[in-house]
């Protein structure tokens, strides 16, 4: 009888809550017919965000990549970069009538563009 050669430990379940959000966020918009997934329907359209294949496939690729480099799937780093623009982006949405106009201000200020002010500031939109 041939034994399996064993590949590992099992992952940790901060892994598996990291990998599951990874899923969850950027696996519909692979699956979806069109190629894209909007998160968050409920808000108005203006406010939306729409997570498209390309952009998933970019997003998963560089979580293996962080992976293979470091072993963590996301990054374990705190960056202050980050929050900062994250605070000016609720600060500047606030005053502006639509999410877009208010990353483009934020990426006048930040010298980002606006695809990567939406990776940056995603979950401060709410």
């Amino acid at each position: 009888m041939a034994h399996k050669k064993s590949l590992g430990r099992k992952a940790s379940d901060e892994a598996r809550r990291a990998a599951q959000e990874l899923v969850d966020t950027y696996g519909p918009a692979l699956s979806s017919p069109d190629g894209q997934y909007c998160i968050n329907p409920s808000d108005l359209p203006e406010d939306q965000t729409v997570v498209t294949a390309e952009q998933a496939a970019h997003a998963l690729l560089e979580a293996l990549t962080l992976l293979a480099s470091t072993g963590w799937l996301v990054d374990t780093t705190v960056s202050l970069d980050r929050f900062v623009m994250r605070e000016d982006y609720q600060s500047i949405r606030k005053k502006t009538q639509t999410t877009k106009e208010a990353l483009e201000e934020l990426g006048k200020k930040h010298h980002r563009s606006v695809r990567d002010l939406q990776r940056q500031v995603g979950s401060a939109k709410r």
